[in-house]
């Protein structure tokens, strides 16, 4: 893949930092400190299901409605409350709390393979970075703890933009970020989502490179030159000229 580019952006959830331990795994052992006990397949079903439930009633994490806060808030207390019916309700508003202070730091999250690698070697070329993602306010604070808020010019979460991937006016937004006149096709967007971020991408007009396994669905909708199995075969295929 080579390119002139002038801008490239990064989706961060599952492209550059990865769940560790898994979310549901997280959320039973962090459940045992304020004496809930839940099966960790209980709790990856109801999450699933709150979280699609969350999204119809509240988009974009409530953000014109109850707010990041509250959604989650919601999200996890009604997952633990249909898995263990008569758990506490201020247990289960404190494990809330916990947990969404939580998932800002590195006990939840560590960086992809090749992160840091593929950040120090488009810091070098010198061209702007930035981070498109469907997130709330807490995004911010969660990269700086991973020591890679300092690499992008701007970080446009869905939730501060009031529009979410896949739709073009996030993508827009992103390259009015960087001053002068840059146009979609100089820019390039990396992401693990076909419909958010590769094809998002592409319907702002913009280069795009999908992170993820080339299955047989995938490579139907990607030529197969911007599919990249993870960052380190990115960084080694990307020439930036």
């Amino acid at each position: 893949m080579t390119r002139i580019l002038k801008l490239i952006t990064f989706d961060v959830t599952e492209t550059l930092m990865m769940f560790q331990p898994p979310v549901a795994v997280k959320y039973a052992e962090s459940a045992k400190q304020f004496g809930i006990n839940v099966d960790v397949a209980d709790v990856l079903k109801n999450l699933k299901g709150q979280m699609k439930l969350l999204t119809k009633q509240h988009p974009n994490f409530g953000r014109d409605t109850i707010g990041w806060n509250v959604w989650w808030t919601q999200i996890v207390v009604n997952s633990f409350k249909l898995a263990q019916p008569s758990s506490d309700e201020k247990a289960l508003h404190q494990l809330a709390k916990f947990l969404i202070d939580e998932y800002t730091t590195t006990r939840c999250w560590a960086l992809a393979d090749g992160a840091m690698d593929l950040l120090n070697y488009l810091k070098q070329k010198n061209i702007p970075l930035g981070v498109i993602s469907n997130y709330d306010d807490r995004l911010e604070p969660t990269l700086k703890s991973l020591k890679i808020q300092s690499f992008f010019n701007f970080i446009l979460t869905s939730y501060s933009a009031g529009v979410m991937k896949p739709d073009r006016k996030i993508f827009d937004l992103a390259r009015a970020q960087i001053p002068g006149d840059i146009l979609p096709e100089s820019c390039l967007h990396i992401g693990n989502s076909l419909e958010f971020d590769y094809l998002g991408a592409k319907g702002a007009g913009w280069n795009s490179a999908y992170v993820g396994p080339s299955t047989d669905e995938v490579l139907k909708i990607v030529s197969s030159g911007e599919v990249f199995k993870n960052l380190e075969e990115l960084k080694k295929q990307l020439k930036i000229v």
